[in-house]
């Protein structure tokens, strides 16, 4: 148990390593965001229950939003980018009973939606 435990703590660890390369990720696309003259926030929040996990980012040509909800239920997800020609964005809900995802794509000219299920 403790060699387990060993191969997930410690900044060499499972963990350590998952954490170095998430803070690589979003200091990467901070810079990207601020080259390109935009703007990008992150959020987290844990209650005990629920993780919640977002990230929204501005810039001159389009914004992007993006979230995570983890309860012990299941996950749901959202993400959208919307530029001056369309907005494109999808939403969906996992849980142990099946799956929900919805994607929808919005332009001047029309209206596209798909609903995918499984259960």
């Amino acid at each position: 148990m403790g060699e387990a435990i060993g191969l997930l703590a410690g900044p060499e660890g499972l963990i350590g390593v998952a954490g170095a390369v998430m803070t690589e990720s979003i200091s990467a696309d901070i810079a990207a965001q601020l080259e390109q003259g935009g703007e990008v926030a992150y959020t987290a929040n844990s209650t005990g229950e629920t993780i919640t996990v977002g990230r929204d980012a501005v810039s001159k040509n389009k914004i992007e939003i993006s979230g995570l909800v983890f309860t012990g239920d299941g996950l749901a997800f959202e993400e959208a980018v919307a530029t001056e020609d369309a907005v494109a964005g999808r939403i969906g809900v996992f849980t142990e009973e099946g799956e929900v995802a919805r994607l929808a794509v919005i332009t001047p000219e029309e209206e596209d939606e798909e609903t995918l299920s499984k259960k």
